[in-house]
């Protein structure tokens, strides 16, 4: 490949990214944390059609309580997804096979 065409590329994925931004685009706010039930953790999940929830627990690890999904992707490969129960962020996602 050519170096034009890769920077060609670079630009396109950078703007669907959103990572590309000009002087008067404004800075992207910080992802903000929230309490996460299981129940919504499981919905989420859900609403990808090629993912199966086959089991969910929350377990306390250490001080933290932490959902844990397990799920099979469309390869039928067996994953667990690890979430913060507190602030609602992954610990530990799908790999996407």
């Amino acid at each position: 490949m050519n170096t034009l065409f890769k920077a060609i590329v670079l630009s396109v994925l950078l703007l669907q990214t959103g990572l590309a931004m000009t002087d008067d685009t404004p800075a992207p706010q910080a992802i903000e944390e929230h309490p996460i039930t299981l129940d919504e953790l499981v919905k989420q999940l859900l609403q990808d059609s090629q993912i199966k929830v086959l089991a969910a627990k929350t377990e306390m690890i250490g001080e933290r309580a932490v959902h844990i999904v397990k799920i099979m992707t469309a390869g039928a490969y067996i994953e667990y997804v690890k979430v913060d129960a507190a602030t609602g962020k992954f610990l530990e996602k799908p790999k996407q096979k």
